[in-house]
């Protein structure tokens, strides 16, 4: 049995006690939800990842499908109610969604662990002003289906990563990636394209 027939049928397993737990979060204040998903973020094992996922619905992320979503223990969302994610995504330890922009992600995505991917930046025009005192541009990351993030890669704002990429270990990603493409390195450049 593969990971993800493993996973799917646990999560088929767990659905009905989702559902219920979903019910009764979705009774509970917003301002608790987000007190409760802080201290549920580093727990481990199945009833913390049925927590974070329920609180992060009640917290206004959409979840596009009935297939499974993992959020590992002390991943950081940032404004889940920008948050759009398909089935079968796995989001791995210690990554660091800034959704203020807009982040989608699609089916079948792996985020490795130590991964960032930030939807809005500081800006930093104008030298006589504190680069703090500018405000913020936002802008929406997506991703495509069939997506494996390596551990430690940084995705900026306005990106768009093509169904079945790899985005290499380590990799700044600061230019959309082509559907099927390899990329890797800071900037992350196309390494080669994937077959089939």
């Amino acid at each position: 049995m593969s990971v993800v027939e493993h996973r799917t049928n646990m999560w088929n397993v767990a659905r009905p006690i989702l559902k219920i737990m979903q019910i009764i979060v979705n009774m509970l204040p917003v301002s608790f939800c987000r007190m409760r998903l802080d201290k549920k973020r580093f727990k481990t094992g199945f009833l913390s990842m049925a927590w974070r996922y329920v609180l992060l619905k009640r917290l206004g992320m959409i979840h596009l499908a009935e297939g499974y979503v993992i959020v590992q223990p002390n991943v950081v969302i940032f404004t889940p109610e920008k948050l759009t994610i398909g089935e079968r995504v796995t989001i791995n330890e210690n990554s660091y969604l800034e959704c203020k922009g807009g982040v989608v992600i699609g089916n079948d995505v792996m985020v490795g662990h130590d991964v960032s991917i930030l939807s809005n930046t500081h800006n930093f025009n104008e030298t006589g002003v504190p680069m703090n005192l500018q405000g913020e541009t936002s802008k929406s990351v997506i991703i495509g289906n069939n997506v494996w993030i390596g551990a430690k890669a940084t995705i900026l704002l306005g990106i768009t990563i093509g169904d079945n990429a790899i985005i290499g270990a380590n990799s700044l990603v600061n230019k959309d990636v082509p559907e099927g493409a390899i990329v890797g390195g800071v900037p992350a450049k196309v390494i080669r394209m994937r077959e089939g």
